[in-house]
């Protein structure tokens, strides 16, 4: 079955960030197993949604003598602007 995309990353985004703020506001009340499943959930449906499109979006976009090279770029783009957030919030 065809979900698509943008329903893909919709989808992976909303139940993790759901599942992230069950786990924030419900730490105190909740086991820690519980806890633990919750974040093992959100980081299934992370890598099932978003990532997942991360990866595929930049494959089909490219011409094929450069998609390589362009996914690189891609990559490294968004590995510099995790680390200018990580300094600029640190």
């Amino acid at each position: 079955p065809s979900i698509g995309r943008l329903k893909l990353q919709q989808c992976g985004f909303l139940i993790t960030g759901t599942l992230f703020c069950l786990c924030g506001f419900l730490r105190d009340s909740l086991s820690t197993s519980w806890l633990v499943t919750m974040y093992f959930g959100s980081s299934f449906f992370g890598q099932c949604g978003p990532n997942t499109c991360t990866f595929l979006v930049p494959a089909e976009i490219f011409p094929t003598e450069m998609r390589t090279f362009c996914h690189g770029i891609s990559a490294a783009s968004g590995k510099v602007g995790a680390l200018i957030a990580a300094i600029i919030f640190n």
